[in-house]
């Protein structure tokens, strides 16, 4: 069939070079999201918690003093208005880097409020610097959250949660300090996954084991040839 041809190529392809699974997979992980998140809280982290529908993809995140952004994957929204859950997906255990981290703390120890209104100010600057195309993209992304009717959130000073997806990581750590929870592959086959009958569920099972797999024979010859960046490291 079609789609398990794309799959199969997935397969092959992600162990090239430079192909940037990422962004093919990136798709498929959205179907799977609000019940994985889910899941992920309660059965992990011993909470219970519900989200919205709503998935906001590649959310800006403003650099300081700056009026350009670098972004999360994924936001998602918790009903009660407690929190707001910032998604960081990976398919590669060496594409977790200082950077990234360094920004994804700053952003956690603000709240939604401060994330949206930067956002709100990068729109007002690009309107004033008659930066039309990069204008369009923003007044887009308002559009879109607006049209989900979850407008009483949008002011609300809610928490920010981050958590990383990552083919073998359970806890993203930097200088023995845990920084962010992290669902792994393997997590998301056995309690997502192998529940599931449909055609593309069974192939993203297979194309995600065959990544934990590989990853974890990855992680495994780094650590015998002590190449491991001693920044970062996984709990696996």
């Amino acid at each position: 069939m079609k789609i398990e041809k794309i799959f199969s190529n997935l397969e092959e392809w992600h162990k090239l070079p430079k192909y940037q699974l990422e962004r093919r997979l990136d798709i498929f992980f959205t179907i799977y999201l609000k019940e994985l998140i889910e899941v992920f809280y309660k059965e992990i982290l011993g909470k219970d918690i519900e989200l919205y529908d709503i998935i906001i993809p590649e959310f800006p995140l403003k650099k300081d003093g700056e009026n350009s952004s670098t972004n999360v994957d994924y936001i998602m929204f918790c009903k009660n208005g407690s929190k707001s859950i910032f998604i960081e997906l990976k398919t590669d255990i060496d594409s977790v880097d200082d950077e990234q981290i360094d920004y994804l703390i700053k952003t956690k120890e603000n709240s939604w409020q401060t994330a949206f209104n930067n956002v709100k100010e990068i729109k007002r600057h690009l309107k004033k610097t008659s930066q039309t195309k990069s204008l369009q993209k923003y007044e887009a992304l308002f559009k879109y959250i607006n049209n989900k009717e979850i407008d009483i959130l949008l002011e609300n000073e809610m928490k920010i949660d981050i958590v990383y997806i990552h083919p073998i990581a359970t806890k993203i750590i930097r200088n023995k300090e845990i920084l962010f929870n992290s669902i792994n592959f393997d997590f998301i086959t056995n309690n997502i996954l192998s529940k599931e009958s449909d055609i593309v569920s069974k192939s993203f099972f297979k194309i995600l084991g065959e990544i934990y797999k590989d990853s974890l024979e990855k992680n495994k010859r780094k650590r015998l040839e002590n190449q491991y960046q001693t920044i970062y490291n996984i709990s696996a």
